[in-house]
């Protein structure tokens, strides 16, 4: 009679320590798994941050492209108002010079 009790309970105890090693398992697998989502999801921000930082960086070389690009307009444009005024006192003199001739040869 006692060897059934004894292999029924050492039936049971073989079930509750493979029951404990599984779920000790389980719970590295959760770990293991728990750490890699946390690993990837610090690799997805850091590529994230990466692609903000370039997309900024390009917008800043875009914005001082511009800023360049202005500035030679800019200089430009005084040129050619510096032109236009040297253009319109050598008219002047001319016509000036024109009817000053004009009058004397009368």
């Amino acid at each position: 009679m006692w060897i059934p009790i004894a292999l029924a309970a050492l039936n049971i105890g073989v079930q509750l320590y493979t029951g404990i090693a599984n779920n000790q398992a389980l719970k590295n697998e959760a770990k293991t798994t728990l750490a890699k989502a946390t690993e990837a999801n610090e690799l997805a921000v850091i590529q994230s941050d990466a692609a903000y930082l370039a997309a900024l960086s390009e917008s800043n070389q875009s914005q001082a492209e511009l800023e360049a690009q202005k500035a030679v307009t800019e200089k430009r444009l005084n040129n050619l108002k510096t032109i236009s005024v040297v253009v319109a006192l050598v008219s002047a003199v001319i016509i000036i010079v024109y009817f000053v001739k004009r009058k004397s040869l009368y």
